[in-house]
């Protein structure tokens, strides 16, 4: 687990994120081997799910990618809370259902996982369309970055998440809620190279 400290700001590079992808396709194997449908969360978990299919593809793993995309709303408030803005449309959903059927693990994947309230919505999700057509399959939870912190002092209402999900690229501690800057949402790569954590 990498420790942090009071850093506000982690700033992580391409090939960071080539290896933090690497590892968590590794702890996803570990924890279920064999062919997985990743539902990616738009847009923290859409680079982190095209580099772990990657990973899947180089190893010779069926691999199917679906994409929602879930929103807080209320953001900054005691009462923000996540909405689905955009879900699995029917050809989607009859995908993951012949693709579950077929013995395909399921996943879930974002970027950054600190409060969790998305991964966990889109778990519910993806679970209730399941059991709605009468499939018992466990859904998992795979994180690029698993971020542990202390406290929040701009929002106290955020707490840190209170189930750890089930696979992740990086495991961290800070003291204080990080914001995670990634290389792709940087508008100045020159300012985002000289922070990049080496």
């Amino acid at each position: 687990m990498a420790d942090f400290k009071e850093t506000t700001r982690l700033w992580f590079g391409y090939e960071d994120i080539h290896n933090h992808s690497s590892e968590l396709h590794k702890s996803m194997k570990s924890i279920s081997p064999g062919p997985s449908v990743l539902v990616a969360i738009g847009r923290g978990g859409w680079i982190p799910a095209r580099l772990v299919s990657t990973f899947y593809e180089l190893s010779r793993e069926p691999v199917s990618c679906l994409s929602v995309i879930a929103a807080y709303v209320n953001l900054g408030t005691s009462g923000e809370h996540v909405v689905l803005t955009q879900g699995l449309d029917k050809i989607a959903i009859d995908s993951l259902l012949q693709k579950t059927k077929a013995g395909y693990n399921i996943w879930v994947l974002d970027g950054p996982y600190l409060v969790g309230r998305t991964a966990l919505f889109v778990k519910n999700y993806v679970s209730e369309i399941l059991k709605e057509n009468n499939i018992d399959q466990k859904v998992r939870i795979g994180v690029l970055h698993w971020v542990q912190f202390d406290s929040c002092p701009e929002a106290p209402w955020r707490k840190q998440a209170s189930l750890e999900p089930d696979a992740w690229g990086l495991k961290i501690h800070n003291d204080l809620k990080p914001y995670i800057e990634y290389p792709w949402e940087s508008p100045n790569t020159a300012l985002f190279n000289k922070n990049s954590v080496q």
